[in-house]
């Protein structure tokens, strides 16, 4: 996928140009909004948009549980599950 091509090398212009495709996508396709919600939260995330990240975030876990975590940088889930450390 062109967009985690662009965010694993934290070139985050283009990823958003790419998220935001993502989203266009599944808002015409209905793909799983917690896909969308994931990858945005994440974007959110390294952008030091905590607040929003850790919204898409919750969201993702109500709906789906942890699976979204699986096989991603652990940071996800600790960011998660202790997120007052990035809002002092």
């Amino acid at each position: 996928m062109v967009y985690k091509g662009f965010f694993s090398h934290k070139q985050f212009d283009q990823a958003k140009i790419w998220l935001n495709r993502m989203i266009e996508n599944n808002n015409t396709l209905n793909l799983f909004d917690e896909d969308v919600w994931f990858e945005t939260s994440k974007y959110q995330f390294e952008t030091a948009d905590y607040k929003e990240s850790y919204n898409k975030l919750k969201k993702v876990v109500e709906v789906a549980g942890f699976r979204y975590f699986e096989n991603e940088d652990p940071k996800y889930l600790e960011f998660y599950k202790n997120p007052e450390k990035y809002f002092e």
